[in-house]
């Protein structure tokens, strides 16, 4: 049985966990509910993102000189550098433990970014995209009142991770869902 990867992108603030839980209940694995499903204020209906594939986002963004609200400037082949090699190993193991899933998936904004590093990891399945866009406006607004940044920041960051999912999904399988049309 072939496995086939489902990967969720999109701007935090931008309807990226709705569209997790709705491939989760049409059958994509995201790991776990335990895991998955946990609540926060700003998300009363969960988040529907694995904590391990963040928690290496995180990480990568850090050593990168980043944060998610601080996205790093990085060398063209940043995502080959022996320096995370260590990454990779724990990135490997997030990956295989889907290895008895046929279809599953993982949701993180931040892969935006750091795509370039996940896609070897994922191969030889078939990987398809699922970018989330909302207004800008309406995402930079929910920015500002959940983390305080002002509204052209937000547009900002917006742009950077819309541009990002985008720029790294070119010339595979995607498709783009308006957070405003579901």
């Amino acid at each position: 049985m072939e496995r086939r990867v489902i990967g969720i992108l999109g701007m935090h603030r931008s309807g990226t966990s709705l569209v997790a839980r709705l491939l989760n209940l049409l059958g994509v694995d995201l790991g776990p509910e335990s895991l998955i499903a946990r609540r926060a204020p700003d998300n009363p209906r969960g988040f529907w993102e694995h904590p391990a594939f963040t928690a290496i986002d995180d990480a990568l963004l850090a050593r990168l000189g980043g944060r998610w609200d601080a996205p790093p400037s990085c060398a063209p082949c940043w995502a080959q550098e022996p320096a995370l090699d260590d990454l990779r190993v724990e990135a490997r193991a997030a990956v295989e433990a889907f290895a008895s899933a046929p279809l599953w998936g993982w949701k993180s904004p931040r892969a935006c970014l750091t795509l370039p590093f996940w896609e070897p990891l994922l191969a030889p399945a078939p990987v398809a995209y699922v970018i989330v866009t909302r207004s800008v406006l309406d995402v930079a607004r929910s920015l500002h009142v959940r983390n305080g940044l002002p509204l052209a920041e937000g547009a900002g960051l917006w742009l950077t991770y819309t541009a990002g999912a985008v720029r790294h999904t070119t010339g595979r399988p995607r498709l783009v869902v308006s957070y405003d049309a579901l």
